[in-house]
């Protein structure tokens, strides 16, 4: 099955292959900016330009429980590898790692203030990365967060992260066209 957002704040579930919709959900948030499949692919949470995230039963459709809703818009979602917690970005900040069953707060990082356009978690490995409107790349711990790494990008936005599935890669693209990939642990510019 894949899973869509859009600006009609529905879930539509396309069936693979073929792509014939099946089912569509929602459609009382804003427009839906992200969606995260728990590892199991019994539970989609989608977040919406309001900033609110809503967590629905992948099959039934029926929302179990929905939190934020802070008019700062979802930059970013994940899941860890155990279905356990969820990794919420608002643009605004901050990153929160909240519990998977109930949507309960376990952890925040980063105060008010901060300025977040892209966000990409690795829970698997205990890291998340983001990036504002300076451009250069953070990486935390999570939990814990930490500041372990800055990466320097020179002024430009950085548009998408993404983590390579070891945890010792990030990537990052940028306004000006290109892709940036850097070694985590050294924070050595690869390409």
């Amino acid at each position: 099955r894949l899973y869509t957002g859009g600006t009609d704040d529905l879930v539509r579930v396309f069936s693979v292959p073929g792509l014939e919709q099946e089912d569509s959900f929602g459609g009382r948030g804003a427009r839906i900016d992200h969606l995260a499949l728990a590892p199991d692919g019994a539970t989609v949470a989608a977040g919406d330009r309001d900033g609110a995230v809503t967590l629905f039963d992948a099959w039934s459709a029926e929302e179990l429980y929905r939190f934020g809703g802070n008019g700062r818009p979802i930059v970013g979602l994940a899941w860890s590898a155990d279905g356990k917690q969820l990794g919420v970005a608002s643009m605004h900040g901050p990153l929160r790692l909240v519990d998977g069953d109930s949507g309960r707060p376990l952890e925040q990082i980063q105060g008010p203030g901060e300025w977040f356009t892209r966000v990409a978690f690795a829970l698997e490995h205990g890291l998340v990365a983001a990036t504002g409107t300076g451009g250069d790349v953070r990486i935390w711990t999570l939990p814990g967060g930490r500041l372990v790494k800055r990466l320097e990008v020179g002024g430009v936005e950085t548009t998408q992260l993404a983590w390579s599935g070891d945890g010792q890669r990030i990537a990052g693209a940028d306004w000006d066209g290109r892709i940036r990939v850097w070694d985590v642990d050294s924070g050595e510019l690869l390409v």
